[in-house]
Formats: structure tokens, sequence, C-alpha cells
């Protein structure tokens, strides 16, 4: 009831639409702060800087993708990345699909325990430029960022699936969950 007496009412699946509304609004993962992000030039494509790094100095971008090498110099972190394209959220895609790898430069210590060949990043950076190194047997130019933003996205490679059982009872029956099936490896040469 409110202060005059009156009792507001609202219906149950409303009710349900209106918390669920609220908790998605308050959990959205924001991976670059809403200041950077307003100041990323999104015109530039990952393909546009990787061929050009130089002609974009001083621009902001937003990159993501999968860590190749993390070292600490003594300018700072270090990460070779390999490109992913941002989906929803800035999230980079699981996808075999990239343009090519970057360097960025953190000004200060991240651990490599964490920021970790594997890890997924996405980062908004300074253009600073191209940087010239060797991979394997070629020479490679990356785009050289520095950091301004960084996100570290949770690592669920590793994550343990649920224990489904064959119990009387569970649905249906007796049968397994219907998203559980046993793997069965066959040897290949027999055939």
């Amino acid at each position: 009831m409110n202060e005059d007496g009156f009792q507001i009412y609202i219906k149950p699946g409303l009710r349900w639409a209106l918390v669920w509304g609220i908790v998605l609004f308050c959990g959205c993962i924001v991976a670059i702060p809403k200041e950077l992000a307003q100041k990323v030039d999104k015109s530039i494509s990952f393909k546009e800087l990787e061929e050009s790094p130089t002609s974009y100095k001083g621009k902001l971008v937003a990159l993501g993708g999968t860590i190749l090498k993390a070292k600490n110099t003594k300018e700072g972190t270090e990460l070779e990345v390999l490109e992913k394209p941002l989906a929803y959220y800035n999230i980079p895609e699981d996808t075999d699909k990239s343009g090519g790898r970057f360097l960025v430069l953190y000004k200060g210590y991240l651990d490599t325990a964490i920021y970790k060949p594997g890890r997924t990043v996405t980062i908004a950076g300074e253009v600073l430029g191209a940087e010239t190194r060797p991979l394997d047997e070629i020479k490679y130019t990356y785009p050289y960022l520095e950091v301004k933003s960084i996100y570290l996205w949770e690592d669920t490679r590793y994550s343990e699936s649920p224990n489904y059982t064959y119990s009387p009872g569970s649905y249906p029956y007796w049968w397994p969950h219907p998203y559980y099936y046993p793997i069965i490896l066959q040897d290949s040469s027999k055939h």
C-alpha cells in the first residue's frame, strides 16, 4: 500500500518480467568503460589497421582476441594477441576466424600467470604504430597499441559439467538427462 491507502497490483507474469529485466539490466558486462567506448573509432576495421597501422596513430580502437604471449618488460606488460572479431558487449567471438595478430603494451604490471596464453581479452587502446618482429621464420608487422582499458574474460575452458545420473525418477523415468550422451571413440584404422 502507498501513503494514500491504495495498493498497487502487478500481474504475476509482469512481476517476473520486471524482476528479470532488472537482473539483466544490472548484470550487463561492460568490457570497455562508457567514457572510453564513446571515444573508440568504430569505423576502423582490424584489416585496415593491420594494413596500415601508422595511418591510425593516435586513434582509439577496440580489439579483442586470445593471448598468445605475455611478458613483463621495463615499459610494462606486453601481450601478443590473436585478433578475433568482437560480438555483442565487445566479447571476442569463439571462432577460428582471425584478421591476424597485434601487440599491446600495458604501462604497469599484469601478472603473466593470469594474463597467460589461451585467455581471452577485450582491449581499448591507442594506436602507437607498427612493430616488426620475427614470427617463426618470417618477419611480421604487428599493429602496436597502448592499453587504455583491458578486460580479461573468465576462463571457461576447464569448467566442470554437471554430473548427470541414471537414477530412477529422473526425467524421463530412468533415462539420462537429454543433453548428456557418452562419447564413443572408434579406431579408424579398422575401417
